[in-house]
């Protein structure tokens, strides 16, 4: 055989070698790296236990950049296959009139680049302080959808030396799992003695799921509401974030908000959005739960945005000032004052349908669907212990004779009662 011959057959040889040894590699990290695509039966299962959330798939600083959106939020939606990130923009800022590229890190250094869908804008001015709601989405690439956990570049197309690099993504929930009826979202700083009386009491009413984005950077919220936690009731989340300059504090709070129902779009009917000095209270005999009211609107809940509750402020008689720290906030404040707070005055809040809404401020819909207001003396009201959060711990009820209302108490007490099994639990005193 000629030496030539001889030559070109070694290098083939040597050539399929380094193939089959690149295929190898190939199989051996798809199916050992954290990236990998799941098998669609692995991808259905369902975590019968307390959801524990990996802190790396939250941003524990906004991004904040130079010409660049800020952003609170980042998470990749697994049941329209898109990628969600949360922000809060000034008024001068024109994002809606912006494309971004969404540059996916696929396994064994895979790059996927996506176009953001159409920025809507945010063009409402609620409140004094105008603070306007920035959401972007950019379609997941398909050789990605199902992946955990990936690495994502957000980048502007008009200027791409400016970009966001290798943000973390995960998907917002476990996939699977049953769709809840009621859910409810909160933010709070280190008020953790607020909040076990707070879900006892919302949990007897009818609601199936908590979130707590958790404000403070010095947090012991998880040691506090540890068996609500291990239960599966509660689910917190991270959000010691600060507001930025020329914004106020509420940036932080409409962005959370906002995360909340754009991550559980699609995993509740309802949510309930209020701070843990209010508590909803329903008003019929014949609809004892909050679901029970709700389901009068069933009809209508394709349409809906959100249905409205109006605020009634309840406090301490006008002569009573000793506060008794060992009572109950239901005992320490059983008086109102005479008639609810009117609405669109900056204090009614709101019952949320996540899949009809795009932009949400505090208060209620910016952009979605039309809200419906329910009646505060038939319905559901809006109790609002004011005094007893100690940011406004000088409140007190502006009615010189406000009327004195005990319903809440005795509510507490038939609660404690159920959950305790005794007929005087805790010497509750509703007088």
């Amino acid at each position: 055989m000629p030496a030539c011959s001889l030559k070109r057959s070694h290098l083939e040889l040597v050539s399929s070698l380094i193939l089959i040894f690149q295929m190898f590699l190939i199989f051996f990290f798809t199916f050992h790296t954290e990236t990998r695509i799941l098998p669609r039966s692995r991808r259905n299962d369902t975590n019968p236990g307390p959801q524990r959330h990996d802190p790396s798939c939250y941003l524990k600083e906004k991004l904040e950049k130079h010409n660049m959106p800020i952003i609170h939020s980042i998470f990749a939606d697994p049941v329209k296959n898109q990628v969600v990130a949360v922000g809060v923009r000034f008024w001068f800022e024109r994002w809606h009139e912006e494309m971004f590229y969404c540059e996916f890190h696929g396994p064994r250094g895979g790059l996927f680049i996506q176009l953001t869908d159409p920025i809507l804008k945010d063009y409402q001015r609620f409140g004094a302080t105008a603070q306007y709601v920035l959401v972007l989405i950019c379609p997941i690439p398909k050789p990605l959808i199902g992946v955990q956990k990936s690495m994502l570049t957000l980048r502007r197309t008009s200027n791409t030396s400016l970009a966001y690099e290798n943000i973390t993504v995960c998907q917002s929930q476990p996939h699977g799992g049953k769709k809840r009826y009621l859910s409810m979202c909160t933010m709070l700083k280190d008020m953790d003695a607020a909040v076990p009386p707070w879900l006892d009491y919302h949990r007897h009413l009818g609601i199936e799921h908590v979130y707590i984005y958790d404000n403070s950077r010095t947090s012991t919220l998880n040691q506090t509401v540890r068996r609500y936690l291990d239960s599966g009731f509660l689910t917190i989340i991270p959000w010691a974030h600060v507001h930025s300059p020329g914004k106020t504090y509420l940036e932080v709070q409409i962005a959370h908000e906002n995360d909340c129902l754009w991550r559980n779009r699609y995993r509740t009917d309802w949510m309930i959005k209020i701070d843990v000095d209010e508590f909803l209270q329903p008003m019929d005999s014949s609809m004892p739960s909050i679901p029970d009211v709700l389901r009068k609107y069933t009809v209508v809940m394709d349409s809906i945005g959100s249905l409205r509750i109006q605020n009634w402020f309840f406090c301490r008689g006008w002569n009573q000032t000793r506060r008794h720290h060992h009572e109950s906030v239901f005992e320490r404040n059983q008086y109102r004052r005479r008639e609810p707070t009117p609405v669109n005055m900056g204090r009614d809040k709101a019952v949320v349908r996540p899949t009809n809404v795009h932009f949400f401020k505090i208060h209620g819909v910016k952009l979605g669907g039309d809200t419906i207001t329910l009646s505060p003396l038939t319905e559901i009201r809006m109790v609002h212990y004011r005094g007893d959060n100690k940011l406004h711990s000088g409140f007190r009820c502006s009615d010189k004779r406000p009327v004195k209302d005990s319903s809440m108490c005795r509510l507490w007490a038939k609660i404690k009662e159920f959950s305790l099994n005794v007929k005087e639990p805790n010497g509750i005193h509703c007088t």
